[in-house]
């Protein structure tokens, strides 16, 4: 047993939710509040977030991808990066990336550790430190001890109540396009939604936000007046020019919806630049009046090169293995499934004959009735389902370990999502004959996709084309399979 997988054990502990008193912490602010005491107990003090020049970034959809491609550009331009995200794809150390790069086994243990200690002088406290409360503290650490010239911060749940709220005093915050997902968490009206995230506006800041939908934008303006917050919102992609003789930009993560992310990138990127001291070209100036739409302008020779360079591992991600192509993407709400059903079709080989398989799964409080009909118009020859498990057994000190999830509900889940195509299906007319089956495990399906797709002959007219989605973890066990060692060895592409 290495030290890494000892501090995994003990960090997946922390899945497992404790039994506190019925009036402990009773409301989202009373966690919100034990958790500053926390940091300050681990060994910091809150002032000490201003040192880290934070870009908080809030949404329901792309922020991970728009924080890759902020920390993309900024690296790109000669910053020192700390990027922290969540979920984690393979390994747990992905949420921790220094200049780009996840940090090393040694580094995570070390840090561990080190808080773990801090925070076990009095057991009853750490036993009310969640997992995702702890990885958030090791972030604060890590930044300022690399000392980073910034900190991309992705929100992992809502805003208001998130334990990266903590930060009082960002550079710069973004709020990507708003859906209805963690909708017992945060509320079932948009509204509600956008009161959460928009919770991450501080005073005396400036926020960015794209595009949405009325209701959800009045609620997001009101809460920018109410702290005094400067707001604005990104222009769209096809306002932007190309410099003269510059080649098209090319941005890196797959996908025409991927195009607002960048927008709101490249804008988070300007300000920052400017609030910092750190405006070198055009465009990196004083913002327009409050709510008014910044100026797109050309993009710049760094800002082409940060969004090019940018790849964000499981969103409209293809990795090609045996022949078989197999298409990422963790969309779990209805308009990212649209959206990620717009990239399969357009990326998938027109010219060939598709042999074409679904591997779905979606995690609970999110509902497969709404998912599915837009993938059932793409024409798949197999509809197969699987928890997002690797292997049978669980180990808990597997990086991708998820010790909240009962394996009789996991089972449960798969069967109803099976129903639910069926159901679907059957109501549809002209549907195309599709075969289902059911899993257990990621293993025991991919294993049944490399049985099935043996026969079928791949040549010019024919491609075998694999869709999985519905769960970032469904495709983080997928990862696994295809590149066990993040070793990237595999042939990637958009």
């Amino acid at each position: 047993m290495t030290a890494y997988k000892d501090a995994i054990r003990a960090l997946n502990a922390l899945q497992i939710p404790r039994i506190l008193p019925p009036r402990a912490l009773a409301t989202p602010g009373d966690r919100l509040l034990a958790f500053e005491t926390h940091v300050e107990e681990s060994g910091l003090h809150l002032d000490d977030l201003d040192k880290l020049n934070v870009v908080h970034v809030a949404g329901t959809k792309g922020k991970g991808s728009c924080c890759a491609f902020v920390e993309s550009i900024l690296r790109n331009k000669g910053f020192k990066t700390g990027f922290f995200s969540s979920p984690h794809m393979l390994c747990v150390r992905e949420r921790f990336r220094i200049n780009g790069i996840p940090i090393s086994e040694e580094r995570f243990v070390e840090l561990f550790w080190r808080i773990h200690k801090c925070l076990c002088r009095d057991a009853s406290k750490l036993e009310m430190v969640r997992y995702f409360q702890f990885l958030t503290i090791m972030a604060f650490h890590l930044f300022l001890e690399s000392k980073v010239d910034v900190a991309i911060i992705e929100v992992g749940v809502g805003g208001t109540y998130d334990s990266t709220n903590v930060i009082r005093n960002p550079v710069v915050c973004g709020i990507t396009r708003l859906d209805y997902d963690h909708t017992v968490t945060l509320g079932s009206h948009i509204k509600d939604i956008a009161w959460n995230k928009a919770g991450i506006l501080k005073p005396g800041s400036v926020a960015v936000t794209v595009p949405q939908e009325e209701a959800a934008f009045k609620v997001i303006a009101q809460r920018a007046v109410d702290v005094k917050c400067s707001l604005y919102v990104c222009p769209s992609w096809d306002d932007y020019c190309i410099r003269h003789n510059a080649q098209p930009v090319v941005v890196g993560i797959a996908g025409k919806h991927q195009l607002e992310n960048a927008s709101l990138a490249v804008q988070l990127v300007r300000l920052w630049s400017f609030r910092t001291g750190n405006a070198k070209e055009e465009n990196e100036d004083r913002p327009a009046k409050f709510l008014s739409t910044l100026k797109a302008g050309c993009i710049s020779d760094n800002e082409a090169l940060g969004l090019s360079r940018c790849t964000w591992p499981g969103r409209s991600q293809k990795v090609t293995a045996n022949g078989i192509n197999f298409y990422l993407d963790g969309a779990h709400t209805l308009l990212s499934m649209q959206c990620c059903v717009d990239w399969f079709h357009s990326s998938s080989d027109k010219v060939k004959r598709s042999f074409r398989i679904l591997i779905f799964h979606c995690t609970k409080g999110r509902q497969p009735e709404q998912l599915l009909p837009p993938l059932i118009t793409l024409g798949f020859q197999y509809a197969l389902f699987s928890p997002p498990r690797i292997t049978l057994s669980d180990d808990s000190s597997c990086d991708v370990a998820s010790l909240t999830t009962i394996t009789e509900s996991t089972e449960e889940a798969v069967s109803s999502h099976h129903a639910a195509w069926i159901q679907l299906t059957s109501s549809m007319h002209d549907c195309p004959p599709c075969i289902t089956r059911c899993f257990k495990c990621v293993n025991d399906a991919y294993d049944f996709v490399n049985g099935i797709t043996a026969s079928v002959p791949v040549n010019d007219q024919t491609s075998i084309d694999v869709l999985v989605t519905g769960s970032l973890y469904l495709v983080g066990a997928f990862l696994s399979l295809l590149d066990p060692d993040l070793s990237g060895t595999i042939s990637t592409s958009s």
